[in-house]
C-alpha cells in the first residue's frame, strides 16, 4: 500500500516487481495457486491498472 500513484522511481518499481515474483513463485509451485500482486494507492487514478505482472489500484478503484 502506497500513499499515491507516483511514489517511486524506476529502480523502486523494479524491486517491487522482483519482490512480488519472489513471493508468488513458491506459492504457485507448491500449491498451484495463481497469485495476483496488487500495488494499492490511497488516492489518485491510473488509467491502465493492469501492469502485466501486477495490478495498480488507486483511490476509488478499490
Amino acid at each position: 500500500m502506497k500513499s499515491g500513484p507516483h511514489w517511486g522511481n524506476a529502480d523502486q518499481i523494479r524491486k517491487m516487481r522482483e519482490n512480488f515474483r519472489e513471493a508468488a513463485d513458491p506459492i504457485h509451485q507448491l500449491h498451484g495457486i495463481e497469485v495476483v500482486a496488487i500495488n494499492g494507492c490511497c488516492y489518485g487514478q491510473d488509467a491502465n491498472p493492469n501492469k502485466g505482472d501486477y495490478w495498480k489500484l488507486c483511490g476509488q478503484a478499490f
